[in-house]
């Protein structure tokens, strides 16, 4: 018998001829229901071992094809929903490729992106569509844990002689488009060319094989531990306290059971025992010796890895869900199984474990966006979690079933999630406004499957949170906190916001909505904290946030992370330390170091060496808030008969010159005009908001004094703009437009309001942060234009 799948076009179409080796043992009535399997064969019996209980189940040739249709149309559901997933899974990744080329102003043959546009709309209207056929047909079934319909693994023994087992042929290989290449056409005139080309194995197998309980009629004969084997004797824990398979007494056991089917009906006279000795052989033999997968316990003998064999219902519903029916092997381990759209997994099948590695809500992430009052527009950069899960059980199979997750958060636990089900849609968000605690659920979701209800949410989530950082040159993402079990102290913190950085007993923790982690329609939350390799990219991130906001109230960082981030990147800059070495002190002890330090600094010699430092290491402030910065010009500014004895007294431009110049490097590191108006306001002690005017003439006179006790020399005046000038072009890469600026007179009221004038309005979001006199910030400042992997708005924006 061979089965074939129906191409059929409207109302009629011819067969799809089979593969030569599985050719029809006579003609059939042919299936009406297009792209479906086709049964073409002669009555015959069929041979089934149902593994969870033991029994051998023997079904009349007046049933068999009914039968067989019924198998391989759920063969058929996984088969096409992991398919649509792995097109979905290639799309996406085709899209970034071409933004990042379109970014890099690499030249794209025309039509190629509007092709990679509109086969992503075919894929995730697949896989809404399979997804939706999927649940249909597992509706009626019940909870593996009650009873009910439930879906029953059996193994297909050999029936009769002159059946053929099924052999893998060049069209069970999968496609092969070559994901690097995704400036090229892919060369498929329709939606249906595609899908058919991912449609695979295009020839069913039949070595698992998934029915619904009720499909097994009363009437069939079936027979378990008849004679002297039982299956608790083929079925049991060995020495390592694994359960095994004992490969001669399963033999002997299907024969005892098909002998007694023989003698209960005639129509089994003819079984071959031998070819049922082969399968049962080469399912033994290759599960006894499992793979292990990550986060599985195998044991290991003889160095090889063996299988906990788990042979219960809720490990057959795991094995269907991961596609243990569309392998024409017994081979226990499946590697890359695309089983989301979202990532891929390692399957070991005798054990019902999987491996999961997976980017949520999407590999290219999510854009965070803040708005103001007037509905102005912040996108933030995006961010996606990469978690590892080891799944298994009911809870296993529901995370591949469904397109959405559950996620629940118990206090000093791990995330813990099941699958949810999830509303079908044209597309997913690719962007959300972060700033709100507003429901983003979309309408449609339906109601969980029988099949999971109940089964409570038990594997872990772990696996970090990234970001897309701007310093790197392909936009990459990189680590900015690991999943981790929740504090009590964030409870609630997510009350105003989808997700807020705090800082709580010395570390510095992210708390999430799921729905902006894991995807629309996700339920729950996720803490994260940084851990000590992880600080420094959270010190861009941060510094980033604060620049794509321009400087304005960026709502998810909250107020314990502000500070606290604050006095680490002061205490770091006036220390020349990294930040990392001030993580774990609490924000009390922070503050308490900062009056220790500004103390300190009320001694000339330290504020020489702090000008110094920051002279020294110039670019290293960019790294640091507004805040920080008014403290720093606060301390630089600081000044008395002490400071003349240290520098080696002088006057006009020899007065104060380390410190001036080390104020001159602060403000060059401003990006946007509201970010240097943000540095004068919180000159500071402690980098407190003031009075703008009144700082900016404060630092005014400071820039004017020409000697100890601030009296005016005559004919002397301190031209700190050339200074400055001179000092920056000596350096590396040498800072452009100060010679302009020098024109001013040397006053510093002018230079400034020249520096001022000269900054950009709004930041180039995914550009770096440089210095403002640089070749490189002219040229953002001259474009003033986003990075498509960054922008919320424009042709060219990835995230629209």
């Amino acid at each position: 018998m061979a089965y074939q799948r129906s191409d059929m076009i409207g109302g009629g179409g011819a067969v799809a001829t089979a593969d030569p080796s599985s050719q029809p043992i006579k003609d059939g009535a042919t299936n009406p229901r297009p792209d479906s399997v086709v049964a073409t064969q002669a009555e015959q019996v069929l041979l089934f071992l149902r593994p969870e209980t033991g029994e051998v189940i023997g079904v009349p040739p007046q049933d068999s094809a009914e039968l067989r249709l019924h198998y391989h149309r759920w063969s058929e559901l996984i088969r096409d929903y992991h398919n649509a997933n792995a097109l979905l899974f290639d799309c996406e990744n085709r899209l970034q490729i071409l933004s990042a080329a379109k970014a890099n102003k690499e030249t794209i043959p025309p039509g190629i992106e509007e092709e990679a546009q509109k086969w992503w709309d075919v894929a995730v209207k697949w896989r809404d569509e399979t997804n939706e056929k999927l649940r249909e047909e597992m509706k009626p079934l019940a909870s593996t844990a009650g009873s009910g319909k439930k879906l029953v693994e059996l193994i297909p023994l050999m029936s009769k002689e002159g059946d053929k087992p099924y052999a893998t042929t060049t069209k069970n290989e999968g496609p092969k488009i070559d994901g690097t290449k995704a400036k090229q056409s892919w060369g498929f005139a329709s939606g249906a060319g595609l899908k058919d080309h991912y449609k695979y194995p295009k020839d069913l197998p039949e070595k698992l094989v998934y029915v619904r309980s009720d499909r097994l009629k009363e009437g069939w004969p079936k027979f378990k531990d008849a004679e002297t084997v039982k299956w608790a004797d083929v079925y049991k824990k060995d020495a390592n306290g694994k359960r095994k398979l004992d490969e001669t007494k399963l033999k002997q056991y299907v024969r005892e059971q098909g002998k007694k089917i023989q003698l209960r009906s005639s129509d089994f006279v003819k079984l071959d025992f031998q070819k049922s000795d082969s399968i049962l052989g080469d399912w033994g033999r290759k599960w006894n010796a499992d793979h292990t997968v990550k986060h599985t316990a195998s044991t290991t003998v003889g160095g090889v890895q063996v299988a906990d064999i788990d042979l219960t219902a809720q490990a057959a519903l795991m094995r269907y869900m991961y596609g243990g029916s569309v392998s024409g092997t017994f081979d226990p381990f499946k590697a890359g199984v695309a089983f989301k759209a979202e990532g891929k997994a390692e399957i070991a099948l005798a054990e019902a474990k999987a491996s999961a590695d997976l980017y949520l809500p999407a590999r290219d992430g999510i854009l965070m966006c803040l708005y103001d009052l007037r509905g102005t527009e912040f996108p933030l950069g995006a961010i996606r979690l990469q978690v590892s899960a080891a799944l298994s059980g009911v809870v296993g199979a529901s995370v591949a079933a469904e397109v959405s997750l559950s996620v629940e958060m118990k206090d000093k636990e791990l995330p813990k999630v099941k699958g949810k089900p999830g509303g079908r849609r044209n597309g997913r968000a690719k962007k959300m406004d972060v700033g709100s605690a507003a429901s983003t659920d979309v309408g449609g979701v339906t109601a969980e499957l029988n099949a999971f209800a109940g089964a409570k949410a038990d594997i872990e989530l772990k696996g970090a949170l990234q970001w897309r950082n701007p310093e790197t040159q392909d936009k990459d993402f990189k680590d900015l906190a690991s999943v981790a079990p929740s504090v009590g102290g964030m409870a609630g913190i997510g009350a105003s916001a989808k997700f807020v950085a705090q800082y709580e007993d010395g570390l510095f923790r992210i708390q999430a909505h799921a729905s902006l982690c894991v995807g629309l329609g996700a339920e729950g939350t996720i803490s994260l904290e940084v851990n000590p390799l992880q600080v420094g990219s959270f010190v861009l991130w941060f510094n980033y946030q604060l620049y794509h906001a321009n400087y304005s109230n960026v709502k998810i960082i909250g107020e314990t992370a502000f500070d606290a981030m604050r006095d680490m990147s002061f205490l770091a800059i006036q220390a020349g330390q990294e930040i990392s070495n001030y993580i774990g002190r609490t924000q009390r002890e922070l503050s308490t170091q900062i009056v220790q330090i500004s103390a300190a600094l009320a001694r000339a010699q330290a504020r020489q060496r702090l000008a110094e430092r920051i002279l020294a290491t110039p670019f290293a402030l960019k790294y640091s808030s507004p805040e920080t910065r008014g403290m720093l010009i606060y301390q630089l500014s600081r000044h008395g008969a002490a400071d003349a004895a240290v520098t080696g007294g002088g006057v006009g431009d020899s007065y104060l010159a380390t410190q001036r110049r080390a104020i001159l490097h602060v403000l060059r590191q401003a990006q946007t005009k509201a970010g240097i108006d943000n540095i004068i306001q919180h000159i500071d002690r402690q980098g407190a908001k003031g009075d703008f005017d009144r700082r900016l003439a404060s630092l005014k006179d400071f820039f004017k004094l020409e000697m100890v006790g601030n009296v005016d020399v005559p004919f002397i005046e301190s031209h700190y703009d050339d200074q400055f000038r001179e000092h920056y072009e000596s350096l590396p890469g040498k800072g452009l437009g100060d010679g302009k600026l020098a024109q001013a007179g040397g006053d510093f009221g002018g230079w400034y309001d020249t520096l001022h004038a000269s900054l950009k309005d709004e930041p180039t979001r995914g550009l770096p942060m440089v210095p403002n006199d640089s070749v490189q910030y002219a040229m953002q400042r001259q474009w003033q234009d986003d990075h498509p992997l960054y922008a919320a708005r424009g042709d060219d924006a990835y995230y629209v």
